[in-house]
């Protein structure tokens, strides 16, 4: 008996679950596809109550591979640490931008985000994602206007940390074009400035329980990857890699090894 019962429930659980399912909207934006991926193991760190860091290293892709979990989902911080510079494709992006072979050095991946391409350097960046849960305080169903409070948290915690100036957008997107094509040549939602030049570039992706943020702070622009490796016949007319406006000499090496701790310390303050 009590195997037929433990049976019978777990039968009307995969029932409710498929119910929910079919029900559920699935519609995608371009900030990528909103599809459900597998629930990881359960975490005891993660907490509904306040946000919750979690510290990773390792290579690019596997990073970008980590799933959300469809439900429940908590308020998190993921901070990741790549082993090698990185070329990051955005969703809608193809890899005959990149000129083959592809350089040993340098991972070459892409994320389920849209936007355009990022080269994530260890030494000149630092890359952070916030994990928002759907009906959260700072939750907002436009997906442009929810960058905005991502964009505030990262100027105030810049700020904090002694840099002056900086700005966040909030505006229509700047140079859109030059943006889907290289994340730092265009200026996009909740996005922040020091004076005129890009120092946060933002991506978004959601899925029914909530959204994730990409987040990454530049502290050196530096053209010569982009020139060595990418298809310049690719790039939309009037984009120069020399006039990118991007980094800023305030975004020291020391100062993006701060960042974490200090948007950790923000965070649970603000949210």
């Amino acid at each position: 008996m009590c195997g037929q019962g433990h049976t019978r429930s777990n039968i009307l659980k995969y029932l409710r679950v498929a119910i929910r399912l079919l029900s559920s909207d699935t519609g995608g934006s371009e900030y990528g596809p909103a599809m459900l991926e597998p629930e990881p193991a359960k975490d005891p760190a993660v907490k509904s109550s306040m946000w919750t860091a979690h510290f990773s290293s390792g290579s690019a892709s596997e990073f970008h591979r980590r799933p959300l979990s469809p439900d429940p989902l908590s308020p998190m911080v993921w901070i990741h640490r790549i082993e090698r510079p990185a070329f990051v494709l955005g969703s809608a992006q193809s890899l005959d931008l990149l000129v083959h072979p592809y350089p040993l050095d340098i991972e070459i991946c892409q994320r389920r985000s849209g936007g355009g391409m990022v080269y994530i350097d260890p030494e000149s960046s630092c890359w952070i994602d916030i994990i928002l849960p759907r009906g959260h305080s700072q939750w907002h169903d436009d997906i442009s206007k929810a960058f905005h409070w991502v964009g505030e948290l990262w100027a105030a915690t810049l700020a904090d940390l002694g840099v002056a100036g900086c700005q966040v957008h909030k505006g229509p997107a700047k140079e859109p074009e030059h943006g889907r094509a290289l994340c730092f040549a265009g200026l996009g939602a909740g996005e922040v400035t020091i004076d005129d030049r890009k120092v946060v570039g933002l991506s978004q992706r959601r899925v029914r329980s909530g959204a994730r943020f990409q987040c990454l702070v530049l502290g050196r622009w530096d053209s010569k990857p982009f020139t060595r490796f990418d298809q310049p016949s690719h790039w939309p007319p009037g984009l120069r890699l020399d006039q990118v406006m991007a980094g800023h000499r305030s975004i020291t090496d020391s100062l993006l090894a701060g960042l974490p701790k200090a948007l950790i310390t923000n965070i649970n303050q603000i949210c």
